[in-house]
């Protein structure tokens, strides 16, 4: 029953209930008697413990939650996707330059990823119960390469190969996708989740998959062939996403992932260890890890951010955003703020130093 409001839930938040189109929102508005750029409401710098963590409260005044994120390889922009399309800010924010839109058909944008490469961007999302649809786009060119209906109901996630020749999609229809770049042909599709699929990842040197959803599993792919290797089931609810620690010293591949028991695992799935894990006051629905891999950024349900040091699972920090939830958290290209994304806009948060 958890899991059946869990998705439930998630596509209330990101459909249209009314079946009402969205408006057209003004470069230059006012909300509540705040000017705004691009619908933005910027509120104050404030600072928030002794040792000056600040954060930059960004509020989508009326518009719906931020659900996907992602930054250009160039570092001088954010592409933000919600119900209402893909919205590209300057980065950082300013007054002094508008944002743009990106021309996209996908009703709910659950997914933005930018090739390793950086020339080409991915769509994903669709409308529960009708499609799947990802968009390759040109990047920086922003010219529309392919649009893909996958299956008849949403897409929640892709994944790169570091190469940028492949990527991978992880579907509300209990599959995982894999198709070629270049020509947008689907290679292979993995069957096994009973459930939708949320997360998934490459690891190993792009041999092997780790995909993870609904029913509660973590399960292990072999990439060339879509065969089943393992499935890990310490989870004891629905798991939202797995990120594959790529930096990791260690000569097994490590992934970490967090889920509906408010937990956060760390994993070396090709040999089915769980190795360590930590939970938290409330449930996370996204993660990012650091640039050099030792800490674990996670945004949670209740709009709090939690950072955990990624050897020991430890928490070392944490904080309340002005979010009412948290869908996406990502580090910024300084590597000295990260942003969350959720219900009432974005914040940007200056990253705590030791």
């Amino acid at each position: 029953m958890a899991r059946a409001q869990t998705i439930s839930d998630r596509e209330q938040k990101f459909s249209p209930v009314d079946g009402s189109t969205i408006p057209e929102i003004d470069l230059v508005t006012k909300h509540g008697g705040q000017q705004t750029i691009g619908g933005l409401r910027i509120a104050a710098i404030a600072c928030l413990f002794c040792n000056a963590i600040a954060t930059v409260g960004i509020g989508l005044a009326a518009d719906p939650p931020i659900t996907a994120a992602a930054f250009s390889a160039a570092g001088t922009e954010l592409v933000l996707g919600s119900q209402a399309g893909v919205r590209i800010e300057p980065w950082p924010i300013s007054e002094n330059r508008a944002s743009q839109s990106l021309d996209t058909q996908i009703e709910n944008v659950h997914d933005i990823r930018l090739s390793p490469s950086g020339d080409h961007l991915l769509v994903a999302g669709g409308s529960p119960a009708r499609r799947g649809m990802i968009e390759q786009w040109s990047w920086p060119e922003r010219e529309l390469q392919r649009r893909i209906v996958i299956s008849d109901d949403v897409v929640y996630q892709t994944a790169w190969t570091p190469d940028s020749s492949k990527w991978i999609a992880a579907c509300a229809d209990a599959k995982c996708r894999v198709f070629q770049s270049e020509s947008g042909k689907e290679l292979l599709a993995y069957e096994g989740h009973s459930r939708p699929v949320l997360g998934i990842d490459w690891i190993g040197v792009d041999q092997q998959v780790v995909s993870v959803g609904v029913d509660q599993t973590m399960r292990l792919w072999d990439a060339s062939t879509g065969k089943h290797v393992r499935t890990l089931d310490n989870h004891l609810d629905t798991i939202h996403g797995v990120i594959s620690l790529r930096g990791e010293q260690s000569s097994q591949p490590v992934v970490v992932t967090f889920g509906d028991d408010q937990t956060v695992r760390l994993w070396q799935p090709t040999i089915g260890r769980m190795m360590r894990f930590i939970k938290l006051a409330s449930k996370p629905n996204c993660a990012a890890v650091s640039y050099d891999g030792k800490r674990i950024y996670v945004g949670c349900q209740d709009g709090s951010v939690h950072w955990i040091e990624t050897q020991s699972m430890k928490l070392i920090g944490q904080r309340m955003t002005t979010l009412a939830s948290v869908f996406e958290i990502l580090l910024a290209p300084d590597n000295e703020h990260f942003v969350v994304c959720g219900i009432g806009g974005m914040d940007v948060l200056a990253v705590e130093r030791e």
